[in-house]
């Protein structure tokens, strides 16, 4: 799992039975779990070894694996991923995390998400959010705030 997402609800023993089913559990690139010695992963790890290069979003063609394999893996469905069905948020609007107006409550509407991803490479370049501590973070009111403070009310985030 990358690192910038926030895991809301534990879904290991879904992902563990999917995995022992399939060998591969997809996501993305940033979200993946797979047995030992799996042959997509090992392609894909061969690939990236004896590449130069590294392309963002599709690291060595393992999307284009993953589709002339689609019966070796499970993906793990949108749901998991998707905090509500009242606001679009993906990678091109990763934006809305910010809005002041929007409750936690209202942002994480959809109960089967597991995971919510935060497009750090945004936020890091495009805010300056990135160097507040964390305690003048959660005085900023913005969702991301409020939905750090739904999970763990202390302001100062066991920090010291």
């Amino acid at each position: 799992m990358d690192a910038d997402s926030i895991v809301l609800n534990d879904f290991h023993s879904i992902v563990r039975a999917w995995g022992k089913q399939y060998g591969l559990v997809w996501h993305s690139e940033v979200m993946f779990s797979a047995k030992k010695d799996n042959e997509i992963i090992n392609q894909v790890v061969g690939n990236c070894l004896n590449s130069h290069r590294m392309q963002f979003g599709n690291p060595d063609n393992v999307k284009e694996i993953l589709k002339n394999t689609k019966e070796k893996f499970f993906s793990l469905p949108y749901e998991f991923f998707i905090p509500s069905t009242k606001f679009s948020y993906n990678a091109k609007a990763w934006k809305l995390i910010f809005d002041k107006e929007i409750s936690s409550e209202d942002f994480l509407k959809n109960s089967c998400c597991d995971v919510l991803k935060l497009y750090n490479s945004n936020i890091s370049s495009q805010t300056d959010y990135s160097d507040m501590t964390v305690e003048q973070f959660l005085e900023t009111d913005t969702t991301l705030a409020k939905i750090f403070l739904h999970v763990n009310s202390d302001k100062k985030f066991g920090c010291q």
